[in-house]
């Protein structure tokens, strides 16, 4: 991403506050600088630490300042810190100053004795109450004895020890990987519920404080035997805590078993840590410590063959924004904002807003080269030579005009008319050429600006699209050949045209008070892509079927590389490849199941936004969902029969995404046998594992879902597992 593409998005229509811009010595004793009750104090990080008494904290104390009223951040802002609990606790200061991002940081070193510690962040005249962070100081704690009978799975025990912490939820008993439920705690005996998912065998018990872990004491576990019992072909899905905390896998001669561990969350940003623990009914020893998957060599372009790329995705996705912030201003009617045009004329001239690399529109003088069916062309007269010919402009609007516009308005609806030519204005300038810096990793191809349909600063007042100019020398940047332009520019225009058409359907026609979520409105646009693809592969034309269809391929291999880590309800620009490929894949899915270009249409013509929208169209819960078309993922193509639901109708996802090279979603094989899964959930996301049953004398395998602990995830991240017998 080029630097000026990392700038703060820069609203069109009001100016910059200038408190944020403001560097100040003390705050509340400088006149110059920011009301103290205008501030914010937040915490950022470090807070809840638990170390070894006498030690500095591992992770420094963090807090950011902002401003009240618009969350700008505000550096310069001198800040006092006291520790107001903890025997023998220093602070590395007692006053901090906010850095250049808001952000101002402290440590801590714990006193010699076990205890907590509260330490609070103030500015004088501050508003509300200050922050405070806590922390937790004890010694490495010991069993000293654990029950010599046999226990039952579910049996409350008495732990006893030295150092434990007399809070029950610090202390965490694992057993073999699996938590008990600690129901009191005193330094020397805790009171434990054993995991009722233990299998019939001797357990590793140990306690940990935070990262201060016991020795292990062994102990003799009766455990239960009923079994989730599957025939190949068969799901079992659940969201139920309960049954998360244990799921029973019967270990058949020969079975494999697909295990989808999933955040059905929907917050976006939110990231869950998970972990999976496996233990065989039979002691047997462990699998090998989880290790992570090599990368699979992802699609890619051929030689000579060139995609837009991050560069041109960063730029799209701050127009976006911006586009919902315009809507969110002051929505506007439908209407015909300048007097109907004349019909244009080859040889024509007129003058537009371009907005720039610098944010700032810049005017140009384009001319007619082309009146099409559905498309006015227009080029920069500071266009330079060796661009397009007049074949070549009318090749190109005969690709719009057909199959880029009539497959898009099929699809999702029509476009304005708002200065009533009856015609989309697609301007080549070089003011595009000059968004790319020389150089970049990709390039920005092209673009639609939703400003340009409300009656806003730098609006031209028409549907028009800007795209870059055969540029053969270089002069605006680095050299693109029109047949490089040509073969790049189509796919965006039905991407862009997408975009249009949305911001018509959804802003102008109904008056939404925003855009579409992101993720939502680039699977749509990448849908009108693949779908442009599958017109042109119907005519039987190999090659431009494929350059509009690789850019989704080679996303969604990225996607497929990291699907735990990826959330299909990401919100925040530039976004990431994956993250783009996520959300094609799902709207490829929702056409599959839930009424082909008719689900396209829904999604498009309403106010409704992201999870909402979708939940609303196919009449269906997010978590259950999710939870199809994440097993989907791995289960479609794979030839063996599944239940319909966790397929792509219509759509071979392996050979389509894998044709170039091996399929990137392969999930890591684990035999019965011992084993921990730890990893990161981001919201909407999931991972995956396969189980198979080896020579190893297991009778079962127990599964427990939980967070970094073992303990029951998080309310809000909406664990749910998803089980399929493979064979």
């Amino acid at each position: 991403m080029m630097p000026w593409m990392m700038r703060p998005l820069r609203p069109l229509v009001h100016a910059v506050g200038t408190a944020a811009l403001l560097v100040v010595a003390g705050c509340g004793d400088d006149p110059t600088g920011p009301n103290p009750a205008d501030l914010v104090i937040e915490i950022r990080s470090g807070n809840g630490q638990i170390a070894l008494v006498a030690s500095t904290l591992p992770e420094p104390l963090r807090v950011v300042v902002k401003e009240r009223s618009t969350g700008d951040t505000v550096p310069g802002v001198r800040l006092e810190w006291e520790l107001v609990q903890g025997t023998g606790g220093v602070l590395a200061l007692r006053e901090t100053t906010s850095d250049s991002t808001g952000v101002a940081t402290n440590r801590l070193t714990l006193g010699p004795d076990p205890g907590d510690y509260r330490v609070r962040v103030s500015l004088r005249g501050i508003r509300g109450t200050p922050p405070e962070f806590t922390a937790t100081g004890a010694r490495t704690p010991a069993i000293t004895s654990v029950p010599a009978a046999v226990v039952s799975a579910g049996e409350l025990i008495l732990i006893g020890g030295r150092d434990f912490h007399t809070d029950p939820r610090v202390n965490v008993v694992q057993f073999s990987g699996m938590r008990g439920l600690v129901l009191s705690a005193s330094p020397t005996e805790l009171r434990v519920t054993v995991p009722i998912c233990l299998p019939s065998r001797t357990v590793d018990v140990i306690v940990r404080i935070g990262s201060l872990r016991s020795d292990a004491a062994q102990l003799q576990v009766i455990g239960g035997t009923e079994t989730l019992n599957l025939k190949p072909g068969d799901a079992f899905v659940s969201l139920d805590p309960a049954v998360l905390q244990c799921v029973r896998l019967p270990a058949i001669p020969d079975s494999r078993y697909l295990v989808v561990s999933q955040a059905t969350a929907t917050l976006a940003g939110a990231r869950y840590p998970y972990r999976l623990v496996g233990l065989a009914a039979a002691r047997v020893a462990a699998s090998a410590a989880p290790v992570a998957l090599a990368r699979v060599p992802a699609l890619r372009p051929q030689v000579g063959e060139e995609l837009p790329g991050a560069a041109h995705d960063a730029w799209e996705l701050e127009l976006r924004q911006r586009e919902g912030e315009l809507a969110r201003i002051a929505p506007v009617s439908p209407r015909i904002m300048r007097a109907p045009a004349a019909e244009p004329r080859v040889g024509d001239r007129t003058t537009f807003n371009v907005i720039n690399k610098e944010n700032e529109f810049e005017k140009v003088t384009a001319e007619v080269r082309l009146v099409g069916r559905h498309a006015v062309i227009y080029q920069d007269l500071n266009a330079p030579s060796g661009g397009f010919s007049e074949s070549d402009f009318r090749a190109f609007g005969a690709v719009f005009d057909d199959p880029i516009y009539d497959t898009d308005v099929a699809a999702f609806g029509s476009p304005s008319d708002l200065d009533a030519n009856g015609r989309v204005i697609i301007l080549f300038t070089p003011v595009v050429n000059k968004m790319t810096e020389r150089g970049s990793d990709g390039f920005i191809a092209g673009f639609f600006f939703g400003n340009d349909l409300l009656n806003r600063t730098g609006s031209n007042r028409a549907e028009i699209f800007y795209t870059l100019v055969p540029d053969p020398d270089g002069r605006f940047g680095d050299a693109r050949s029109k047949e490089r332009v040509l073969r790049t520019v189509p796919p965006v225009l039905a991407h862009e045209l997408q975009h249009m058409i949305q911001f018509n359907q959804r802003v102008l026609l109904r008056g939404a008070a925003g855009s579409e979520a992101l993720w939502l409105s680039e699977g749509l646009a990448h849908m009108a892509e693949d779908m442009v693809g599958e017109a042109f592969q119907r005519q039987g034309d190999e090659s431009r079927a494929r350059e509009f269809r690789l850019a989704n391929y080679v996303r969604a291999s990225r996607f497929l590389e990291a699907t735990p880590r990826t959330s299909l309800v990401a919100a925040a620009a530039p976004g990431t490849l994956a993250e783009r490929g996520a959300a094609w894949l799902f709207v490829k899915y929702l056409i599959g199941h839930f009424g082909g270009n008719e689900i396209l249409r829904r999604l498009t013509q309403t106010t409704r936004t992201g999870v909402a929208n979708v939940t609303a169209e196919t009449g269906r819960a997010w978590p259950p969902l999710i939870g199809d078309w994440s097993a989907a993922l791995y289960l479609d193509d794979l030839n063996f029969p599944v239940e319909p639901r966790f397929s792509f109708p219509g759509f071979e996802l392996r050979a389509a995404v894998g044709q170039l090279e091996a399929f990137p979603l392969q999930p890591r094989t684990v035999l019965f046998r011992d084993f921990v899964e730890a990893d990161t959930l981001s919201a909407s996301a999931a991972d995956f594992l396969i189980a198979q049953v080896g020579t190893s004398g297991a009778e079962r395998l127990h599964l427990m879902l939980g967070d970094a602990t073992a303990g029951p995830m998080a309310a809000d991240a909406g664990a749910q597992i998803t089980i399929v017998r493979l064979r």
